[in-house]
C-alpha cells in the first residue's frame, strides 16, 4: 500500500477529481458546499478513513505513568495530543502535581482509534512556573500507537 502525498491531496483538491483508492486520497463535494477532503490513515495492515483535521471515533484508552525521584515536587499540565495528520488537541485535563519519590498513574479515553499514529506534549515546572520544560511523547519528531505511555523519570528534565 502506498502512503497519502501531499501532493495528490493538493491536486484532489484543486481540480475536484478524486484521486485512485490505492493513493489514498478520498476528496468529496456537493455543488455548492465547500470541498472535504477525506484522508486515509495507514493503520494496522488496513486503511482507516480519517476526515482531515479529525483523528477517528472516539474510544481509544491510554494507560499514563511518570514518576518523580527528585526532591522537589513536579507539575505536569497542559497536556496535547496530535496524529501524524492532524493538529494538536488540548486534551483539557487538571493539573497533576507529582510529589517527590512519587508515581503518577492514570487512565485517559481519547478521541482517536488506538492505532492512530499520536505524539504527545506535557508542560512540567516544579510547582512555581520558574523552570518550565515542554516534554513530548515518544520524542518531538516520532510517532507512536501505543497505549502505554511512559514518561519515566520526570526529574531528569531539572
Amino acid at each position: 500500500m502506498r502512503a497519502c502525498s501531499v501532493i495528490a491531496a493538493c491536486l484532489a483538491l484543486r481540480t475536484g477529481a478524486g484521486a485512485a483508492p490505492s493513493d489514498g486520497v478520498a476528496p468529496t463535494h456537493q455543488a455548492g458546499a465547500a470541498i472535504a477532503m477525506a484522508v486515509l490513515e495507514e493503520g494496522a495492515g488496513n486503511w482507516l478513513p480519517v476526515r482531515a483535521g479529525t483523528p477517528g471515533a472516539p474510544g481509544c484508552k491510554i494507560n499514563i505513568t511518570a514518576t518523580n525521584s527528585g526532591l522537589m515536587k513536579i507539575v505536569a499540565s497542559n497536556p496535547h495530543v496530535r496524529t501524524r495528520l492532524g493538529w494538536w488537541k488540548d486534551l483539557n485535563r487538571v493539573d497533576v502535581i507529582i510529589g517527590q519519590w512519587a508515581v503518577w498513574k492514570d487512565v485517559w479515553t481519547l478521541d482517536f482509534y488506538c492505532n492512530a499514529s499520536r505524539r504527545y506534549r506535557f508542560e512540567l515546572d516544579q510547582g512555581n512556573g520558574a523552570r518550565q520544560r515542554v516534554v513530548y511523547y515518544p520524542s518531538s519528531s516520532s510517532f507512536t500507537t501505543s497505549v502505554d505511555i511512559k514518561l519515566g523519570d520526570l526529574a531528569k528534565y531539572f
